[in-house]
């Protein structure tokens, strides 16, 4: 049913769920790191936890900042190719911009990829880890546990900005209807 502006009340809230969606999906990403962390140090395992497990989640909840800031309306221009052809200097920075996020949100997924399964664990690589069935220590298994939480982290950001993409997609094409 439309509503009296013209726009479809059904949609308008399923557009509502996805952005509380997309936030929930970014608040659980933090709380399985987070906990991870609380859990490698309330148990005092060895080794510590470095700075560089935080590196995909701030890279990841900038990109997720940029996907917030890109004007999609500006990317939607029929202007012509990038940088010519007709568009706009505003078009070209916009279409800049979100590349320069998704990007961003890749390279996080990459570098949780590989602090997942290539720091070292004691001096050895973790393709040599033999893990909990091999008999691991505690230790080894929470500090791989870990780099899970980081690549979960990072999973769960990276579907927030993919939802909040779709989201404004759509409320672009809406905006431009009527």
């Amino acid at each position: 049913m439309r509503s009296v502006g013209g726009h479809d009340s059904e949609h308008d809230a399923m557009l509502k769920t996805l952005a509380y969606v997309s936030g929930g999906l970014m608040a659980f990403g933090w709380f399985v790191f987070v906990d991870a962390l609380v859990m490698h140090a309330t148990l005092r395992l060895q080794p510590a936890v470095t700075v560089s497990y935080f590196a995909p989640g701030f890279i990841a909840t900038t990109g997720m900042l940029m996907v917030a800031l890109t004007p999609f309306r500006l990317l939607a221009d029929d202007g012509g190719q990038f940088g010519g052809g007709g568009a706009d200097s505003s078009t070209s920075c916009a279409r800049l911009w979100f590349f320069v996020t998704l990007t961003l949100l890749f390279t996080s997924m990459v570098v949780a990829a590989f602090l997942t399964r290539a720091l070292p664990y004691d001096g050895e690589s973790v393709f040599s880890y033999t893990g909990i069935e091999g008999g691991g220590s505690d230790g080894e298994a929470s500090h791989v546990w870990v780099g899970t939480a980081s690549m979960l982290q990072t999973l769960c950001i990276f579907g927030s900005a993919s939802l909040w993409i779709m989201l404004r997609v759509q409320r672009a094409e809406m905006n431009s209807l009527f």
